[in-house]
């Protein structure tokens, strides 16, 4: 149970803040369970279109390099072709 909102965007999983508040709670996260893919939901509630785009920008314009940069995904193993013939 949270005890403020302030506690709630410090000790939930939701994504509040400035980019670099965002990147070092991403950070964090990480560096606790060591995941590689993250999945975002944009919820855009009181926000107008305009600042909506505007968040969606700033992820991708600020964070999203940030954090590739910072937790290197590593790449696909490919699937040997006996596993996609077995699955056929």
């Amino acid at each position: 149970m949270f005890t403020s909102v302030e506690d709630a965007v410090e000790r939930s999983s939701a994504l509040v803040g400035s980019p670099q508040q965002i990147i070092e709670k991403v950070q964090r996260y990480h560096a606790a369970f060591g995941h590689e893919v993250i999945h975002l939901h944009a919820d855009r509630d009181g926000l107008t279109p305009a600042q909506h785009r505007r968040t969606l920008e700033l992820f991708q314009s600020d964070i999203a390099p940030a954090l590739r940069a910072a937790i290197p995904s590593r790449p696909f193993s490919p699937v040997p072709p006996s596993t996609v013939e077995a699955a056929a």
